[in-house]
Formats: structure tokens, sequence, C-alpha cells
């Protein structure tokens, strides 16, 4: 996994870089500069016409102007607007005004609102813009000029390209300070920075990579990390292949409870999400109605009935055999479903993922998680989280790292608070972000299959590993389908647990080359 840091981890890191391992700030920079330009030709090619940078009097200027210098040499049309003029440049930045300078760069300063109508006319045949304005540092409303430039760069229809962060982004939070840049694709440099990974900054962001600066990463153990992020070749790791003596009943056995009059089909894709994810079978345990509406719709999985005047023990009987559980989807919320939920929660040993009606059930009793009797995992959207922590939603994405950390330690279990980016928390471990904003996964069941994934993968995972897991194939499964049909809507989630083999094919190749 990677680390991701928070803005004063980032300067700690910084300040070891160049104190402990001797590595001039001047080197850092460049090397960031080069990177970015790398991306920024991957991305827009080698010819894309006229590039033009918008740099800082900060170090995310100098940033600026070290790729506006090296695709110069690249033979780039490329000009700097120096916004705020040069004068109060830093050293570093000074530097590399400098040297981009010094061979040919060409430099336009911009310090007063009166110069907008003919920057205006510069940008207006330009092909591509540089956002190097503010970088990991701008912790106070944008205003003024800076204000009047981004709200230029965010009309014109030319793609943006962000150094480090979107310019007026809060680097820890992801908020919007005041104005920000909605970049189409954003390089961070070294680390990425906890704020790319809020939900306020999915909007601005744009495609995240983040390049290397020429440090190894053992200096964060100093200064210390704020998450981590997940990449393909973890997932390889822990995904082991089978022996080849596998049968089903080795592969896992994993029961469904879910599914009520007209939200059956809840039950049934987390069990298609199971069976794709590599269960050996998979159990609909539900009341007679439901399990007699599943019959006809059910091939690969079976079904049990829930007795509800005799439930406990009926319950007991029938979970017992299985090797993990999933609760909640398509379930209700009526008194019978409380009962089996509670009953599930506190007594089953297995791993319980619990996910849909069980949580909205579960918030109504504080104890039901904190008394389980076996490992659980919780799979809540930001509203879902809001109610098992009586606040708001809005307060849950305002501060996802602190709403994580409440709810582990009152609940004891693995977390995933979804999003465009999902947060993986376990009690007193950094939080774990995962997967990639897909706005196709945007769709009704797409939950009910990652339910039944992350079954799957704890009867072999450890629960927090098999989350992880989960959420990352579940995210590749959408990419995998907007690659193929090149569109953000339409999918369905049936299509995402079809296409969860494929997406485990990838991340256990030897030669793992997707991007994270």
């Amino acid at each position: 996994m990677k680390a991701v840091l928070s803005r004063e981890q980032i300067r700690e890191f910084d300040r070891l870089t160049i104190e402990v391992a001797r590595i001039p700030s001047l080197v850092l920079m460049e090397n960031a500069g080069i990177g970015a330009a790398i991306m920024l030709r991957e991305r827009y090619g080698d010819r894309p016409g006229k590039v033009l940078v918008f740099a800082g009097t900060g170090n995310n200027g100098g940033d600026g102007y070290v790729l506006a210098r090296h695709l110069l040499v690249a033979g780039f049309d490329v000009n700097v607007i120096a916004v705020g003029g040069t004068a109060s440049l830093t050293p570093d930045a000074r530097a590399m005004h400098d040297a981009f300078y010094g061979i040919g760069g060409s430099i336009v300063a911009v310090q007063d609102e009166s110069q907008c109508p003919a920057l205006a006319e510069r940008m207006s045949s330009a092909a591509v813009l540089v956002d190097a304005l503010f970088g990991t540092g701008l912790a106070r409303p944008v205003t003024g000029l800076a204000a009047k430039i981004i709200t230029m760069l965010n009309v014109s229809p030319c793609p943006c390209f962000a150094l480090d962060l979107p310019s007026g982004i809060d680097a820890d939070t992801g908020a919007e300070l005041g104005i920000a840049v909605r970049a189409d694709a954003t390089c961070s440099f070294a680390f990425p920075k906890i704020g790319l990974f809020c939900a306020a900054a999915t909007d601005f962001v744009g495609e995240l990579a983040v390049r290397p600066i020429g440090v190894t990463g053992d200096l964060s153990a100093q200064s210390g990390v704020v998450a981590q992020r997940a990449e393909a070749s973890d997932i390889s790791t822990w995904l082991r292949p089978r022996p080849r003596s596998s049968h089903k009943g080795r592969s896992g056995r994993v029961a469904i409870i879910g599914g009520s009059p007209g939200k059956s089909g809840a039950a049934l894709l987390a069990a298609q999400g199971a069976l794709r994810a590599g269960a050996g079978l998979v159990t609909h345990l539900g009341l007679s109605d439901t399990v007699r509406s599943l019959e006809g719709r059910v091939r690969e999985a079976m079904t049990a009935i829930i007795d509800p005047y005799d439930l406990e023990r009926n319950l007991a009987q029938q979970l017992d055999p299985m090797d993990a559980i999933v609760v909640g989807p398509g379930l209700g919320c009526d008194d019978t479903a409380r009962k089996i939920t509670d009953y599930v929660l506190r007594h089953a040993r297995q791993p319980v993922v619990v996910d849909a009606d069980a949580l909205t059930l579960a918030a109504r009793d504080s104890t039901v998680l904190s008394a389980a009797a076996g490992e659980r995992v919780l799979l809540p959207h930001a509203g879902e989280m809001a109610r098992l922590l009586g606040v708001t939603s809005k307060i849950v994405e305002a501060d996802r790292q602190a709403a994580l950390s409440r709810l582990t330690s009152a609940s004891r279990a693995v977390v995933v608070l979804k999003g465009p980016y999902s947060w993986v928390g376990q009690r007193n471990m950094p939080p774990v972000i995962v997967g990639q904003p897909c706005p196709a996964l945007a769709t009704g069941g797409s939950g009910d299959v990652l339910s039944g994934m992350v079954a799957a993968l704890a009867v072999a995972l450890d629960p927090r590993l098999a989350a992880i897991a989960a959420v990352y194939l579940h995210s590749r499964a959408g990419a995998i389908w907007v690659e193929r049909f090149h569109s953000d809507r339409g999918l369905m989630a049936s299509e995402i647990a079809d296409l969860v083999p494929q997406a485990i094919a990838e991340v256990s190749r030897a030669d793992v080359t997707l991007t994270d």
C-alpha cells in the first residue's frame, strides 16, 4: 500500500528529505516538474497546441516553471502566466523562473484584474491550461486576482492540468477554499494528499496520478501517514491461486439473509456478487414468501426458509455450516427483520457483512454491534453512516476520517464508508482508501453486489483485507465496463458482478500494470 499524507506530514517529509536525506529542495522541485511534464505529454500528446502555465509566487509556481522549461525543450509552444508578478517569488521558484527565462521562455506577468481581458484573449488560443497557482500550504479562502484567474480557468473550454492538487482545495479536508480549480487531471507529487480523496474534492481533481520526486517512501515512517492507498499489487498478493484440488465445499459457504416483497432482487444481486467473487456454495435464507419468489429465479444458489415462530433455533441450525454471512440487502425493517438482524449480529460467530436495511436496524440499537460474537464488516454510505452515528451526512462527508474513527471504535467492526473513493477502517489502524471515482457505478444494486463479494472473500481472508479487496475489484469491474462502452451511465448491477472474474484475472497477473 502507498502512504497518504496530511499537510503537516508533507511539510515534515520535505524537511526530512532536505535535512536528513540531504537532497536539495531544488532537486525535489526539478523532479516534480519533470514528472508533471511527462504526465502532461502522456495525457495530451506531444503536440497538443499552445500550453499556458499559470504560476503562482510559491513553490507550486516553481513546479510550473520546471514543467514549462521541459516542455519548451521538447518543442512545445508554452508560455508562463506569472500570476501576482515575479517580485515576491520564493527562492526556489525564483531559481526555476530564471532557468526558464534563461533558455528563452516567455513569461507574462499578470498583477492586476485589469489585465484579465487580455489574458482571456491569450487563453482563447490555448489547448491546455496548467494550474500551478497554489500548493498544499493554502489554508485560507482564495480572493482577489487569484480568484478571478481560477474563475477564468473554470469557464475555459480547455482542459486544465493541476500540479500537486487543484488550487483552492484544502489539502486536508478537500474543501473548496472560496473557489477552486476544476481540473481535468491532477499530478500529485511524492504522496497523494488526504484531501484529494474527500468527497468535496472529487469533482475538482479529475484523473489523479502520483509521480515520484526521487525519494524513497521510507522517510514517511518518520513523518507519519494519515491513511494508506490500496494498489493492484496488494490485491494480487492476497488473492493466491487456489489449489488444484479445490472443490465447492472448500471454496466457502456463504449465506445471504435478505429480500422481502418488492426487494428480492437485492438478495439475488448479493448472491451473484458472492458467486462471482469465488464462493463455492451460496444459500438464500428468508421468510417463506421471499424464498418462494426467489425459487424460479435462482439457479446457482440454494434456498432455505427461516421459521419466524422458531427464529433463533432455526437460524442457529441454518447458519452453523456457513463460513460467512451477508445480512440486510432488501431485508426490510419490520419487526421480524429486526429480530433476524439482532440475532445474527449478536450471535453468529462467522464474519458477517452488514449492509442496507440491517444497517438501518442496527442504528436503532447501539448495543447490537458492540455485543457481536464474531467479526463484522459494515458497508454504509454517508447517509447510513450518519444514522449509525446520530449526525448528518454533511457532517460525515466534511470529515470522513473522524466519522470512520468514531464508528470503528464504537462498533469494533471493519467499516467501509462507501463513496467515489471508499474508505476502509478498523480500530487503531489508519484508514485505507480504495478504488477510483466511477459514475457508472451509481446504479441500484451496486452495493448489494459488493456485500456478497466481501463475504465470499472473507471466507479465506481477514475481514479487513476481504473488504479492501472486494471494494478494489468492484471499482475495477466498473472501470472495465466504462472502457468497453465508453459511457458514464447505463451499467447494471448484475453486470458489475459478471465483470468481477475479469477484474480478479487482471490483478492476479504477475505483471500488474494497472493505474491505482
